[in-house]
């Protein structure tokens, strides 16, 4: 929507992964690596299944399909894969990207809510330049639920400071659009490449490329 008419929003909340950082290929390579070493292929549709989860959603999934071994130490494998693709090819969405820094230069609130470690957070922002410019970060360890519940939004716009019905998130997953509009945020999605059919079901709105634009005002009602 245009910003012409509706309520100012003072916070916006972004996800990390696949929204701000295009990362979910190397999650991908780096859980496929991993298993085939165990002599599991994985598939497009095992990878749909978890866009937006946890890694014990990851980790649960998999078990029930091939022996993993000690969790610990499959867990330390793919995180070992994963940062080495990290290291060589960390890319950020510039449109993302853009969008944040021309919202946080005009004194709104951004934040990031992911499932990911806070390390991982880190290290995504850091590359990014955005460390200075996010004001809160929640991540996996910091509530006890996590997408699809409500729970990593209201805890981003609690330690932002910030009633829900001013501020808007913007997700890439149906996962995390479920959760952003749970918490009552105006839900913006951008489809990105692993995007899935229901996807607009779950958002206010679906843009192809995210502009501020879209995320400077909500409607008066809120989300349907």
């Amino acid at each position: 929507m245009s910003g012409a008419a509706g309520i100012p929003v003072r916070a916006v909340v972004f996800d990390l992964d696949g929204t701000l950082a295009d990362t979910e290929r190397l999650s991908d390579r780096a859980w496929a690596e991993v298993l085939a070493r165990r002599g599991y292929t994985a598939t497009p549709e095992d990878f749909a299944a978890l866009v937006g989860r946890p890694v014990a959603a990851n980790l649960a999934h998999f078990a029930a399909r091939v022996e993993l071994g000690d969790p610990v130490g499959f867990r330390a494998e793919v995180r070992a894969a994963f940062l080495g693709l990290v290291a060589v090819d960390l890319r950020l969405h510039d449109d993302a990207v853009g969008a944040l820094r021309t919202l946080a230069g005009e004194g709104v609130a951004v934040g990031v809510a992911t499932s990911s470690t806070r390390e991982h957070a880190d290290r995504v922002l850091a590359a990014g330049g955005l460390t200075g410019v996010v004001a809160a970060v929640v991540a996996a360890e910091d509530v006890a639920r996590h997408k699809p519940d409500p729970a990593p939004y209201r805890e981003a716009m609690r330690r932002l400071g910030v009633a829900a019905d001013r501020a808007a998130a913007v997700e890439d997953t149906s996962v995390g659009a479920a959760s952003a509009r749970a918490a009552g945020a105006w839900t913006v999605a951008v489809r990105r490449a692993h995007a899935t059919p229901d996807l607009a079901d779950h958002a206010d709105v679906v843009v192809e490329v995210l502009d501020a634009a879209v995320l400077r005002h909500r409607p008066a009602r809120g989300p349907a």
